[in-house]
């Protein structure tokens, strides 16, 4: 696989996490669709292995050593090139892209509006169904949670997904992340994030309910 392979996610649902791990593992740099990530991850560009490109070349990017070139997007699908998708729980998802938007975007949007999808890039389920990454031709489903709790295991199906052997363990910790911008490395932990949802879980269920159980995050 010598061609382009979107990096796809709702926001905060561990993109930059998946960069991260390819980057260390894979020894694959990655770009991105958006201007301006450099400044966003600051002292950790580096260890995210993020390479600026022109934005109109992504459509055709391909590597001429034949390796993927992995391009991060949260939009829509645009063509059918390979994928891998990342979801994360909403409640977790959808709470750090509420801190994300405080911290970065200038504007504290309500919960309640993030909830219901009416800030880019709209509601995570409509996102998610967007991608169908279960049915999508060449495209991985990951989860955050298996990045994180079972980075070994997810590095086997990344590697067997690009036709990449792992070049070594993961070895970057999230308190090292952390260290390097704690404004973007927020936490690793949903446990948090589950709670300050709580108020918001009426509202969570009418728009995300259908999907958290399908993809198992609920079982109620």
């Amino acid at each position: 696989m010598g061609s382009k392979v979107w990096l796809a996610s709702f926001p905060r649902s561990g993109n930059t996490f998946l960069r991260i791990v390819l980057n260390d593992v894979f020894g694959l740099s990655s770009g991105s669709v958006y201007d301006g990530e450099a400044a966003v991850f600051a002292e950790a560009t580096g260890v995210v292995g993020h390479v600026d490109q022109r934005p109109a070349s992504y459509h055709s990017a391909q590597n001429d050593d034949g390796k993927p070139t992995p391009v991060k997007t949260h939009d829509l699908p645009v063509d059918n090139a390979p994928a891998i998708y990342v979801v994360r729980d909403g409640r977790a998802a959808l709470v750090s892209y509420y801190h994300y938007l405080s911290n970065y975007g200038g504007t504290t949007y309500p919960m309640s509006d993030i909830v219901s999808g009416r800030v880019w890039p709209g509601s995570w389920s409509a996102h998610y169904r967007g991608w169908n990454p279960a049915v999508r031709k060449n495209t991985l489903l990951l989860r955050y949670e298996e990045l994180r709790d079972d980075n070994a295991a997810a590095c086997e199906k990344i590697g067997s997904f690009l036709g990449m052997a792992p070049l070594k363990p993961f070895e970057v910790s999230f308190a090292d992340l952390q260290k390097l911008n704690p404004r973007f490395f927020r936490s690793g932990n949903d446990g948090n994030s589950l709670a300050e949802m709580q108020p918001y879980m009426d509202l969570f269920l009418k728009h995300h309910g259908a999907t958290m159980r399908e993809l198992g995050y609920l079982t109620d």
